[in-house]
């Protein structure tokens, strides 16, 4: 199941993250980047502002990331697939300040 791998996933990063201390300052954005800015994500169910900005971030630019590359089971979408994808999923699945900033960011670079 989809939720359990996601759960297995954060909890393999907590295990692998807590003991570097030196890495206690990112290890809440690392814990919370499966957060939904509707608070429908995981592990915490945090929403909104209460998910830390860095995580937001992190969400977006991973989520771009696996979109945009291939993988064993699908291909990759292309670059207006993807943020087609983030246009209508903004607000519920991601914050969608990232989203338009990310939109902002790739139209600029687009045009260089």
């Amino acid at each position: 199941d989809h939720e359990y791998a996601i759960t297995q996933h954060i909890e393999m990063a907590r295990k692998i993250l807590s003991p570097l201390g030196f890495l206690n300052n990112v290890l809440p954005i690392a814990l919370a980047h499966h957060e939904r800015f509707d608070g429908q994500g995981l592990p915490d169910g945090l929403a909104g502002q209460n998910i830390p900005l860095g995580a937001r971030i992190l969400a977006v630019s991973n989520d771009y990331d696996v979109m945009t590359s291939p993988r064993p089971h699908r291909e990759a979408l292309t670059h207006d697939e993807a943020l087609g994808v983030f246009c209508s999923d903004g607000g519920s699945q991601w914050d969608p300040e990232v989203v338009a900033v990310l939109v902002a960011l790739l139209a600029d670079q687009d045009e260089a």
